[in-house]
Order: C-alpha cells, then sequence, then structure tokens
C-alpha cells in the first residue's frame, strides 16, 4: 500500500513548481470552506491541462479531488443528522459545536497534506491513497 505509493512518487520526482501546485490542491479546502467547491478549481484545471502528464502531480490532484468529495459528503450527512436530531432533542447544543470541530479537523489535515506535499515528503490519505493508485493501476 504505502511502499506502492512511495515507489511511484520516486519514479517520478516533483519540481518545486509542481510541488506548489500539489500543496495547494490540498489547501484549496480552506477556499472550499469559503465558497462552497471553490477549492476543486486547481485540481480540475490540473486534470484538464497538460500538468495532468505528470504521474505524481496528477496522484496529488485526484487524491485532492476525492478527497474533497468525500468532505463534501460527511459534512453534509452530518449536517443533515444534526439538524434532524436537534429538532426533537437539546442535541444541537453540542451537535453543531462538533459540526464545527470536524470541519476544522478536515481544514487541518488537508494543511498537514499542503505541507508534506510542499516538502516533497510522501504520505498516504487512509483510504482515498488506495482507491487512487488502483484507478492508476487500471491505466
Amino acid at each position: 500500500m504505502g511502499e506502492e505509493n512511495y515507489a511511484m512518487e520516486k519514479a517520478f520526482e516533483l519540481n518545486q513548481e509542481d510541488r506548489t501546485l500539489g500543496a495547494f490542491c490540498y489547501g484549496g479546502v480552506i477556499l472550499s470552506a469559503f465558497t462552497g467547491i471553490g477549492g476543486l478549481i486547481l485540481p480540475a484545471y490540473i486534470m484538464l491541462s497538460d500538468k495532468k502528464n505528470n504521474p505524481p502531480l496528477r496522484l496529488h490532484a485526484i487524491q485532492s479531488l476525492v478527497n474533497q468529495a468525500g468532505i463534501y459528503v460527511i459534512y453534509t450527512v452530518l449536517g443533515i443528522l444534526i439538524a434532524t436530531i436537534s429538532q426533537y432533542t437539546c442535541f444541537g447544543v453540542i451537535g453543531y459545536p462538533l459540526l464545527g470541530l470536524t470541519a476544522l479537523g478536515f481544514i487541518v489535515a488537508n494543511l498537514y497534506w499542503a505541507f508534506k506535499t510542499y516538502k516533497g515528503d510522501t504520505f498516504t490519505i487512509p483510504f482515498i491513497t488506495d482507491f487512487v493508485t488502483k484507478q492508476f493501476k487500471r491505466e
């Protein structure tokens, strides 16, 4: 799992510009927090431009897209669940702060991955890295 990702990263070294773009893919979650889907712009651009021919940069762009899509789904489901439960109980008193802490956790994790990408370190995102590397193997 991690060794395959490490081998893929080492086979194609990222230059400074590509590491910066990869970091911005993950850091875009901050833009998403304020605009809704703004953080998807750079990963989508990478996938539609010539940059997609750079395998590690494409890996970071796809991981970022899948990660942010997962965040949207989890956050939406939690929000609906908390809103529904808080109508009938006093759970909203602690539910909404927990939802805010969840959002903060997503942001902190993505900023950590952005920092690791910028430094050129390899890492795995639970569930997402495995899914993305399996898609690479299909091609």
